[in-house]
């Protein structure tokens, strides 16, 4: 797999229409919250990744495409909070085990129970064709 720069393209195709509308409302279309909150979500992904000492890190400001699902899901959540809120706004139960889900893979990815696959095509150091992708022996 390759390491790409999560963006708005990403993030917009996930969104609902009248959540696109209520971002351009507030200005945050292109500008410095989106931007802003991209390069968080990026930085909390890198994050998790380096925190497991087998993967091998992509160049600054990319993430794995294995973490974009994750990525965009805690992008969109971050977004609509960041959205005026009209006291009864609410994101539903499976948006919420969604962010969740998101971010139960990226703490699996922080602790090698998922590998990376790196630009060597091997996962964790190891090849990429192994059973599971499980270390027998870790050092």
């Amino acid at each position: 797999m390759s390491w790409i720069t999560l963006t708005s393209t990403h993030l917009k195709s996930r969104l609902a229409e009248d959540e696109l509308d209520a971002i351009e409302e507030t200005g945050g279309g292109d500008g410095d919250r989106l931007t802003g909150i991209l390069a968080q979500v990026t930085s909390l992904v890198r994050a998790k990744v380096a925190a497991c000492h087998r993967n091998v890190m992509g160049d600054a400001g990319l993430i794995p495409d294995e973490c974009l699902h994750a990525a965009v899901t805690i992008a969109k959540h971050d977004v609509r909070a960041s959205l005026p809120s009209t006291g009864s706004d609410d994101e539903g139960d499976l948006r919420r085990e969604e962010y969740r889900n998101a971010m139960t893979f990226l703490n699996d990815v922080a602790k090698c129970e998922i590998g990376i696959e790196n630009d060597g095509g091997t996962i964790n150091g190891r090849d990429s064709g192994c059973y599971g992708g499980d270390a027998k022996h870790d050092f």
